[in-house]
């Protein structure tokens, strides 16, 4: 189609579309202004006397195409780029830059680049410096002996306020460093080694540690000593693998090593402790017992101290499996006190100060008195009188020999015939016990005696026509007792030396009036049958606990008439054969109804107003009760649940409010709360 002239054309401020996919116009949307969008961008603006890029756009004019008024510009863009960010230059400048042959690299240096390149620094190198305003290259090796010559004087190294100088962070001072004197500050170190020692800077002159600051563990070699005082008079020597010795090398007379055990209480009473030693052996292996405290001496306060009383004993404790404790002790006042028994060597003497040997004590016990020793009156019974030393007269006693007589029992010893024994006893009737070496050429029709000796193993007694009783004595002290009818149906009772009592009979009957106890110290109850056992009862941490001891066998309960009520099973389990009953429980009605789930398990409670039910006491996980709540006569009675019930859906019931119905719940206890197992609403109980 043909286009005629057009005379006028008002775009309004609207968009013109000048390609065929519509991304790129012309816009007049604003007054005195003209965008231009190229793909569907704005890259060029037009308003008054400007011509605009806009971000993202350029504008590229030719070589020597740019006219700046009427001189065109013939320099090309790589030359004007060398100005970019050039100020103030003038000719005279341009003329100095046209005599410098530096490469571009060699000026960034200079400018401060931060590329760098890894090289070995030799004599021969130079460093650029500033010499007062002037540039000037300089020899690595005019640095070296300067600094070496600033390092040695450092005449210029002070420490100001503001000025931190900082810690050697590697290598060593060597010993041509010669000494550090740093004053009174501090040298701080994680180890210093010495070569030679460690000493004040003048005798008595430094301590080791503070008050506060006190050192950790001390580890000295082999054969190491501890010297003490200006002189090293005492030593404290260790002698490998044995302990330490302590020393004085004072040689005068009565000289001695002091080692004082001293307590910083300042008030001492009865049984206070001064200071005490110790023996254990803390790393033996067994353990328990073994690393108790062994043995011990401690010296203990027996009074209060005061200025005139200082009483004090010494302790020595010994262990037997137990901390060690006091068996022996000695006083102020000198009195030695043991806990057992005195034990001196064979042949000792125990003695005084002016007769060491006043006792001799022999390796077979006997004791020798180098002194008559003197009883008090009265002190030495005639039960202890033993006298020695008189041979036996090596005939028959005569009516002239004589004997000693405590007359009258009044403690004065007299002598006496035997013709007056023999006629004092002459003419004796027996009429009381307890004579002995006595002959009876008859029969006694009655006799009571109270002990008796029979030197024989064998007594026989003989009741009815061949009903016989015989007691034996056999090895070890055995005693048998075996009885015999005439039917020879023998019994035997059988008791050792060790307190063993065997019965053997066909039929053992126990009947005593009172009770029969029976006592086992080892804790067990053994029964057996025709020699197995079948039954044990034993004494465990005093729980009582009853088992067969036949495997795979049942412990079975019964009535009289032979059936059988329980069977505890050998698969673990009890049977009943019938049921086990728990007997319904009346609950006592309150404003908080209590409940015991061990002895109301199975329970009933009727309300009379508006109750609580309480948490139920004595529960055990897996245990069941169940609570029948009856209304009263009035009925509409309410109750609550203590938050230990947990119900289905989470929420309790209502209660059946008509008089006298009642309502059914059983729950089981999970250790924590009581589950609802059921319940049964609404029951008609009569």
């Amino acid at each position: 189609m043909a286009l005629t002239k057009v005379q006028l054309v008002d775009l309004n401020a609207n968009e013109l579309i000048i390609d065929l996919d519509a991304d790129t116009s012309i816009t007049a949307d604003t007054d005195d202004q003209i965008d231009i969008k190229i793909a569907g961008a704005d890259d060029f603006r037009f308003t008054a006397n400007t011509f605009t890029a806009l971000s993202g756009s350029s504008i590229v004019v030719p070589d020597s195409g740019l006219t700046l008024g009427s001189t065109a510009v013939t320099s090309t863009a790589a030359e004007l780029n060398l100005l970019d960010g050039v100020s103030g230059l003038v000719q005279a400048d341009l003329t100095k830059l046209a005599a410098v042959d530096s490469t571009a690299a060699e000026l960034n240096i200079v400018d401060g680049g931060t590329s760098a390149t890894s090289t070995t620094v030799a004599d021969a190198d130079r460093v650029v410096l500033n010499d007062n305003g002037t540039m000037v290259q300089v020899a690595v090796t005019d640095l070296s002996a300067y600094f070496d010559d600033e390092i040695t004087a450092m005449p210029n190294l002070v420490t100001t306020a503001a000025t931190t100088v900082g810690a050697l962070d590697s290598g060593s001072i060597t010993s041509g460093f010669g000494a550090i004197d740093n004053g009174t500050s501090n040298i701080r170190s994680a180890t210093i080694t010495a070569e030679t020692a460690f000493v004040p800077d003048a005798a008595n002159g430094a301590s080791l540690g503070t008050t506060s600051l006190e050192f950790a563990d001390l580890y000295l070699h082999d054969g190491a000593q501890i010297l003490w005082g200006a002189d090293q008079d005492v030593l404290l020597t260790h002698v490998a693998d044995a302990g330490l010795t302590l020393k004085t090398s004072a040689t005068g007379d009565d000289t001695k090593a002091t080692l004082t055990l001293q307590t910083g209480e300042t008030d001492i009473a009865v049984n206070d402790v001064l200071g005490q030693l110790h023996f254990q052996a803390p790393d033996e292996g067994t353990g328990t017992d073994a690393i108790l405290v062994a043995a011990g001496i401690s010296a203990v306060a027996e009074g209060d101290f005061s200025s005139s009383n200082n009483a004090t004993k010494l302790s020595f404790k010994t262990a037997a499996s137990e901390t060690a404790t006091e068996k022996m002790s000695l006083s102020s006042a000198g009195l030695l006190t043991i806990a057992d028994d005195l034990v001196i060597k064979d042949g000792g003497t125990i003695g005084v100060a002016s007769d060491a040997d006043s006792i001799t004590i022999a390796s077979n016990g006997v004791v020798t008195f180098s002194q008559s020793p003197v009883f008090p009156d009265g002190s030495l019974a005639v039960v202890d009188l033993d006298i020695d030393g008189a041979t036996d007269i090596g005939a028959d006693l005569a009516d002239a020999d004589l004997l000693l007589v405590d007359d009258g029992a009044g403690g004065t010893n007299r002598k006496t015939a035997m013709s007056r024994i023999k006629t004092y006893v002459a003419d004796v009737t027996l009429t009381t016990a307890a004579q002995t070496n006595i002959t009876s050429l008859g029969t006694l029709s009655a006799l009571t005696v109270d002990d008796v000796a029979v030197n024989g193993k064998v007594i026989t007694m003989t009741g009815s026509t061949d009903d016989t009783a015989v007691l034996t004595v056999a090895t070890n002290g055995a005693l048998t007792l075996e009885t015999t009818d005439t039917a020879a149906a023998a019994a035997n009772i059988q008791i050792t030396a060790d307190g063993t009592f065997e019965v053997d009979g066909t039929t053992i009957t126990l009947d005593s009036a009172g009770d029969i106890v029976l006592d086992a110290g080892g804790n067990d109850f053994n029964f057996k049958a025709s020699g197995t056992e079948v039954l044990r009862i034993t004494n465990s941490s005093s729980d009582v606990v009853i088992k067969p001891t036949v495997d795979t066998k049942d412990i079975i309960f019964q009535q009289y008439d032979g059936t059988s009520i329980l069977e505890i099973n050998d698969g673990a389990y009890a049977k009943f054969t019938a049921a086990a009953i728990a007997p319904e429980a009346t609950l006592t009605d309150a404003s908080t109804v209590t409940i015991n789930a061990l002895t109301q398990s199975v329970s009933k409670v009727t309300l009379g107003g508006n109750r609580t039910i309480g948490l139920a006491s004595g529960g055990v996980s897996g245990a069941f009760i169940s609570i029948l709540v009856i209304q009263d006569g009035t009925g509409s009675r309410t109750v609550s649940w203590n938050a230990a019930y947990e119900f289905a859906a989470d929420t309790a019931p209502t209660l059946t409010t008509t008089a006298n119905k009642g309502d059914l719940f059983v729950f089981r206890y999970n250790g924590a709360k009581w589950l609802e197992v059921g319940r049964n609403l609404a029951l008609t109980l009569s």
